[in-house]
């Protein structure tokens, strides 16, 4: 009677790696290359009134009011996709949005990378200081050096936002108007930074003079510098290589320009943003805290986005964590197999032994880009590049952030492998299982038992490791943490609110590991 042969186990893996990621990007794919006659994709940052913010689930402002006005002349149905505002150009650049849209002023490196409509509307850079500060003008930011030529006084420091005019140019020497780099501190949103200048970590704050009116209508101990720091022009930022979508949307722009359209689009907005939003008159700390409170969850119902963002990083987790445990299957076997089973292999030699060869080194290769860059890159550049065409923001941050943690993972499932005594396999030999019969009905049982708690701490970290998902778009716990701040310009309530859902969870999660690894302790004895 013949012996029937079994299939490898990580070729098994393999199998089902490959049917899992087919499974769930080929779909991506699909949707991300459907004809985009009929939808006009917009790029924008919502934490720029009255330019762009949220309100509700919706972002709503001046850009996206202007982008829908030319949507509508185009016959194209507006779809608004909310990023950090460092990746818009990006992802015009690449084709992943159609147009970018979010105050952007045309510079010459700019210019580089992405084509510009004509100029829909003027604004000024304004300069945010405390109301205690002692300065009253840009003049008072430079001094003289002995040979008098104007230097940035040493001990002064400015806040911008990444990739703003107001970086570009801070950035700058003192003898361009800038600073110097050294005097710049650069801060993912607007908010951040007026944060950054409201405890005195920056001198001052470098924005534009709308939302700037907006900050310090809702921070009382801010002011505006009567003299503004630079005049700007803000155009549509649209692919260098959709020289036709340039043109029809600056069509529509300049229509829209000339029969007044634009123009009342910008006063129903900046008259909608520049009061104070929810003030607080209370004397009490109590008072205070309550009125935050109401402010920063109760008003405009922002709670549910921190009830969403919840939701959106628990299934990125959890579908991250089962992609992962297959890729560390896969990736362990591998590994452990040429450990374990070389010197078997090289006897035999043949296609089994070259193979296994190859997927060594591929393994290896794997883990060491994987494990030697950080993950924010690696979502980056899965989202702008690898799968550029889909957009489906969800499907690939959870197999960006399931192949990152399968390369954590297959570690775990290795070192469990190798702590399995040698004694184990020659068990197994004796019964007369072949390698991989061994691994199944001996080696893996035993390695499960051991790594299941480091597993379990994996998952932990994987969870937290998805609140870097708003940097591709993705609402998640921290990204509408930081919509709220966005919106009242507050940081205590919504960070802490934050930091404590995180918290419950990781406890929550945490206790479960300790009385997995009792149970294990008890079966033991």
């Amino acid at each position: 009677m013949c012996k029937k042969k079994r299939v490898p186990y990580f070729l098994m893996a393999l199998v089902l790696l490959l049917t899992t990621l087919f499974g769930t990007a080929v779909p991506a794919l699909a949707a991300g290359a459907a004809p985009k006659k009929k939808t006009l994709i917009m790029a924008t940052c919502s934490d720029f009134p009255p330019y762009e913010y949220k309100s509700g689930n919706d972002v709503v402002g001046i850009d996206p009011a202007v982008a829908k006005a030319i949507a509508d002349k185009l016959g194209m149905e507006l779809q608004i996709v909310d990023v950090s505002f460092d990746s818009i150009l990006a992802g015009v650049q690449t084709g992943k949005y159609d147009i970018g849209m979010s105050g952007i002023t045309v510079s010459e490196e700019r210019k580089q990378s992405v084509s510009f409509t004509d100029p829909y509307t003027k604004s000024v850079q304004a300069i945010i200081v405390r109301k205690d500060s002692p300065y009253t003008s840009s003049a008072d930011f430079y001094t003289k050096d002995a040979s008098g030529k104007k230097v940035t006084k040493p001990s002064f420091m400015v806040g911008v936002q990444t990739g703003t005019t107001g970086q570009l140019y801070s950035d700058e020497s003192p003898d361009k108007n800038g600073f110097g780099s050294d005097h710049v501190t650069k801060y993912k949103t607007g908010a951040d930074a007026v944060q950054a200048l409201k405890i005195s970590k920056v001198d001052a704050v470098i924005i534009d003079q709308l939302p700037a009116k907006s900050f310090v209508a809702a921070n009382s101990d801010l002011k505006i510098l009567p003299v503004p720091y630079l005049t700007e022009e803000y155009s549509i930022a649209v692919s260098k290589d959709n020289p036709e979508l340039l043109r029809q949307v600056n069509n529509a722009l300049n229509d829209l320009i000339a029969d007044g359209t634009v123009a009342k689009i910008r006063a129903k907005y900046i008259k909608a943003t520049t009061t104070a939003q929810g003030g607080d008159n209370s004397n009490t700390w109590w008072g205070r805290m309550k009125a935050q409170f109401s402010l920063n969850f109760v008003q405009g119902q922002k709670w549910k986005w921190l009830l969403q963002g919840l939701g959106r990083t628990l299934i990125i987790t959890l579908f991250s964590a089962i992609l992962g445990v297959i890729i560390g299957i896969l990736l362990a076997g591998i590994r452990t197999t040429w450990d374990k089973d070389r010197e078997s292999l090289e006897k035999k030699g043949g296609f089994t032994y070259g193979l296994m060869k190859v997927l060594n080194f591929i393994a290896n290769l794997y883990l060491t880009i994987i494990r030697g860059t950080p993950v924010v890159v690696q979502l980056l550049i899965g989202y702008f590049i690898i799968f550029a065409a889909s957009n489906s923001e969800t499907v690939i941050a959870v197999l960006v952030f399931g192949m990152n943690s399968g390369a954590y993972v297959a570690e775990i499932f290795r070192s469990g492998i190798m702590a399995i005594d040698n004694g184990q396999f020659e068990a197994g030999r004796s019964l007369g299982f072949n390698y991989f019969q061994t691994m199944r009905h001996i080696i893996i049982p035993q390695m499960f038992k051991v790594v299941l708690p480091t597993l379990l701490n994996e998952f932990i970290s994987l969870l937290k490791e998805t609140s870097v998902a708003g940097y591709v778009g993705i609402v998640d716990l921290t990204k509408a943490g930081d919509l709220i701040r966005g919106q009242t310009f507050s940081a205590f309530m919504p960070l802490f609110a934050v930091a404590i859902i995180y918290l419950c969870i990781v406890l929550l999660f945490s206790s479960l590991v300790k009385k997995l690894e009792k149970r294990l302790r008890n079966s033991d004895r």
